[in-house]
């Protein structure tokens, strides 16, 4: 054994094998800087745009719940304070003994039987997630005047003009559905959520430019909702808004992303959860068409990443001085790619925040002392993940356990009434 061992040592190359790690960094960081550079300008010349009264469509607000969240209250007070001149909230709850459904019935008050309506989740069919059984409802019930659908997650808290500037891009004939995405700023300094918030201000970026939406502001209009095959596609999959861009796209319509909307979240984050997030999030990609786009970049950065920062640590203690230079400027690019962009984002994300009259200053100096050490715990618990995906058959959300079975088909295993404790860190999808 030690003998075939010295005989793959003697003949592996080592000269080629820090070019080859060089040229890869070099076009990881190239590719990276490029793509965050372009959405960086798209935030930087983003401004609010407001629908007028004439421009709003009818609409109705669909927020689907399993377990009461932390932000619930303040979601539902932004949505019942929204400044639109005609729209309506449908609730729909797992379960009427879900903590949910008490909770929402009590911050709705007079509102109720109104403004605002709930209603209990009447089938779990074992093709789809709760949360599209859920939209499924909703969407069945439009009433013909609904001319627009938003839909909003528990974790997001709504300003005054959010409909609004969701809604208007919609003028436009050509565009079927607006979006907008997350953004995290914990309120604690636990590596949980600084993982989670590298991760999310990584994630951002393909997500625009692959066009996938974010549930937790979306906006589609209700003549294709009626028209397309939208429903039911929903019907055996596990998220509403990965593969919508694909379904407008055959309908003929674009799926348009609004800079304003970028949503802040504080909740707090442990490792385990954020590690369930992220596995979940990743496999939701898989209803997109560039799947293996995405799944590759992340394959391939995770293992670059290794595999450079032990052939530079490595070939430092044996001394190979200059031939190791050029891999470990490679290296140093590359991971200049990833956090010295961060400053730039972050600064035009809170220009955006800071336009609504929102708190900013999250990053206080136990979170910046952390931030180095949690990229680099970001880069291996997200490798970990990555290379995981392709053989991943199961996840589980909100105590309930989905299989895939094939790359479109999914079941669900187990169904029970939310029992109260969360067994994620993250709501991102309430259901």
């Amino acid at each position: 054994m030690l003998a075939a061992q010295a005989a793959v040592l003697a003949k592996f190359d080592f000269t080629a094998w820090l070019a080859g790690l060089t040229w890869l960094g070099w076009g990881l960081a190239a590719l990276q800087t490029t793509v965050a550079v372009g959405f960086i300008a798209v935030l930087r010349r983003s401004r609010r745009l407001i629908a007028a009264d004439e421009a709003c469509p009818s609409a109705l607000i669909v927020l689907c719940l399993r377990g009461a969240d932390p932000f619930l209250r303040r979601c539902l007070l932004g949505l019942l304070t929204q400044d639109y001149p005609r729209f309506k909230i449908l609730i729909v709850v797992d379960h009427r003994d879900d903590p949910a459904w008490r909770q929402a019935e009590e911050i709705a008050g007079p509102a109720l039987g109104t403004r605002v309506e709930m209603q209990e989740l009447r089938e779990r069919p074992e093709t789809c997630s709760l949360k599209n059984a859920a939209l499924m409802q909703a969407y069945r019930g439009l009433p013909a005047e609904v001319d627009v659908v938003a839909t909003i997650d528990a974790d997001c808290t709504p300003h005054p003009t959010w409909l609004r500037e969701l809604v208007e891009p919609l003028g436009d004939p050509r565009v079927g559905a607006t979006t907008g995405n997350r953004w995290y700023m914990p309120d604690s300094a636990d590596w949980g959520g600084l993982v989670r918030y590298l991760w999310n201000a990584a994630a951002v970026v393909p997500m625009f430019w692959h066009k996938i939406a974010w549930g937790g502001s979306l906006a589609v209009r209700a003549s294709f909702v009626r028209s397309s095959d939208y429903v039911e596609r929903m019907s055996r999959t596990l998220c509403e808004d990965t593969m919508l861009a694909d379904v407008l796209r055959r309908a003929g319509l674009k799926l348009r992303f609004v800079p304003s909307l970028i949503m802040v979240n504080r909740e707090s984050c442990d490792l385990g959860g954020y590690f369930r997030f992220c596995r979940r999030q990743m496999l939701i990609v898989r209803y997109h068409k560039d799947v293996w786009l995405i799944w590759g970049h992340g394959l391939v950065s995770s293992a670059y990443f290794i595999a450079a920062a032990l052939t530079c640590l490595g070939g430092a203690c044996r001394g190979y001085g200059a031939a190791l230079a050029p891999a470990v400027v490679a290296f140093a690019a590359y991971l200049a790619s990833m956090f010295g962009l961060l400053a730039p984002m972050e600064q035009a994300v809170r220009r955006i925040v800071r336009s609504r009259g929102e708190p900013v200053d999250w990053l206080s100096p136990d979170k910046l002392l952390r931030l180095p050490a949690a990229l680099l715990l970001t880069q291996i618990v997200y490798g970990a993940i990555a290379w995981s995906l392709p053989l991943a058959k199961r996840v589980d959300w909100r105590g309930i356990r989905y299989t895939f079975v094939g790359r479109n088909a999914l079941r669900r295993e187990n169904y029970e009434p939310y029992g109260g404790t969360r067994d994620d860190s993250s709501a991102t999808h309430s259901l």
